[in-house]
């Protein structure tokens, strides 16, 4: 904060950063009260008169504003702009889905229905186990103890095999109470960068990359046609950690994905 003398007085300037910060937290209550066209309007001037406060959140919160007031094309604008100026940030992933959802608002057609219920199987794919199994709750203290023989222990409570391949290794300090076994399995697993897979008849533990042996059946394969980018402008958006999943077919503008659900 800096100090300037006018006259007699004293007056405080806050810094840039801070005054961009509360000009969106301001067009964000706005919207979040249902006061669209107040929000985009002050995010309008914001983006015109302070260059320096732009960024893929500002663009991100006008398209949904236009989005909100019905006017597609000012959305559609704003998400592109967000995509192609702000890749690989969180807010080009969300204005990339809400491209996605837009596309199938327009379109209405049976192809933007198959689309829609293909996107929301892929986010149920976590809860498929529960339904193929009962979940058996886990009750047990780890302090330090070797991965394997924790793996052991809630196979042993559960009665349920978990088998880990030679990459799993690594110490597990954790407690669970109650704990329902997929949920053990996340917070025993997740630390250490470890997957699991319900296979039918028991659970896989491993690594899942490229690089391991248990890559394949630690993995499931998507194929993705999109019709509102390029397959490839929707990879050059991603991190490039997820290129070694990513295969494209430009001549069908296909994009097939290979990793752990």
């Amino acid at each position: 904060m800096s100090v300037s003398l006018i006259g007699s007085e004293r007056v405080l300037s806050q810094p840039a950063g801070f005054e961009c910060q509360t000009r969106y937290e301001t067009c964000q209550s706005l919207y979040k009260d249902k006061r669209f066209s107040e929000s985009a309007a002050l995010l309008v001037r914001t983006l015109q008169l302070h260059p320096e406060c732009e960024n893929g959140e500002m663009h991100l919160l006008l398209g949904r504003c236009y989005l909100s007031l019905s006017k597609m094309d000012e959305a559609e604008e704003e998400f592109r702009v967000v995509t192609l100026s702000f890749p690989s940030t969180k807010p080009a992933a969300s204005a990339l889905e809400e491209l996605f959802l837009l596309r199938q608002r327009e379109e209405k057609t049976t192809s933007s229905d198959s689309l829609a219920l293909q996107a929301q199987v892929f986010l149920d794919s976590s809860s498929l186990i529960s339904q193929e199994i009962e979940q058996p709750l886990v009750s047990n203290i780890f302090f330090e103890t070797d991965i394997r023989q924790v793996l052991t222990d809630i196979s042993q409570q559960t009665g349920i095999p978990i088998i880990a391949d030679n990459t799993v290794q690594g110490l597990v300090t954790y407690e669970a109470v109650d704990v329902p076994l997929e949920e053990a399995l996340v917070a025993v697993l997740a630390p250490l960068g470890y997957s699991y897979r319900w296979t039918g008849t028991y659970y896989l533990v491993g690594t899942a990359s490229p690089d391991y042996p248990s890559f394949l059946a630690l993995s499931e394969t998507r194929v993705y046609k999109p019709n509102y980018l390029k397959a490839e402008e929707i990879k050059d958006l991603l991190s490039s950690f997820y290129g070694p999943y990513i295969n494209l077919n430009k001549g069908t503008n296909t994009m097939t994905v290979t990793g752990s659900p």
